[in-house]
């Protein structure tokens, strides 16, 4: 009889309405085997994919379409089995103390869009508790 390991992925979620850089992000993250990604690309699809199957990481674009970021957290926040997910919220604006104090769920990570793709892996894996 022969054993076979079987890994469990993490699930990320990446809400992103730039498809280019949705389509960017979902490619570096899919080089770390040990995550599954689900791309959304405006706030219902988000909102509606994270209630569907919560997952163990979000990466939040702020402003979208349909709901924005802000929208989002308020309903994560609302509902005690998915407000302590981990969370990157994923910008290009400079967000004040009491923006991202409201854009705080579980463990939360600001980056700026200006990142690359090589610091967007670093964070993820620390975020997940994942090995380099």
């Amino acid at each position: 009889m022969k054993w076979t390991a079987t890994v469990i992925k993490k699930d990320v979620l990446v809400v992103e309405d730039d498809q280019l850089l949705n389509m960017v992000m979902s490619i570096e993250l899919a080089q770390i085997d040990e995550l599954n990604i689900r791309t959304a690309s405006n706030g219902r699809q988000a909102l509606s994919a994270i209630k569907e199957q919560r997952p163990d990481l979000i990466i939040l674009d702020v402003t979208l379409p349909g709901l924005s970021a802000f929208e989002i957290v308020q309903a994560l926040k609302n509902e005690e089995s998915l407000n302590k997910i981990p969370l990157i919220i994923h910008t290009s604006h400079d967000l004040s103390m009491e923006e991202q104090k409201d854009l705080e769920l579980g463990p939360t990570v600001f980056m700026t869009k200006t990142r690359t793709g090589e610091e967007l892996t670093d964070i993820v894996r620390k975020a997940l508790g994942l090995g380099q």
